[in-house]
């Protein structure tokens, strides 16, 4: 797995990470950001992709359904989030999910 860092400031953007023969660009929480391939091509979707996508809408799989979320924190194994459902009853901090226990994907 390499680190991609910002140059300006050395904040971590994401990840690239070997999948077979090619590499997958991940986000800092370790969601695809897009199909795997080259390494070259990992790293610049990583560096373009990678801290504006946390602005994006989400899929999260929670309790066997997908729920589109919009994402409030991230960490390297979890994140906070909102969900898009107003029906849905929830904190008005958010909710924390382990993003090593549920997918999630952007939209």
């Amino acid at each position: 797995m390499h680190t991609i860092r910002r140059d300006e400031d050395d904040e971590i953007m994401g990840y690239v990470v070997a999948v077979g023969d090619h590499w997958q660009a991940t986000t800092v929480f370790n969601a695809a950001l897009a199909d795997p391939t080259s390494l070259e091509e990992a790293e610049d979707i990583v560096r373009r992709d990678g801290l504006s996508c946390l602005a994006d809408r989400w899929l999260v799989e929670y309790d066997g359904e997908w729920r589109e979320a919009r994402l409030q924190e991230v960490r390297p194994d979890s994140v906070r989030l909102w969900w898009a459902d107003p029906m849905i009853e929830q904190s008005p901090h958010g909710q924390w999910i382990d993003t090593r226990a549920h997918k999630i994907r952007r939209i």
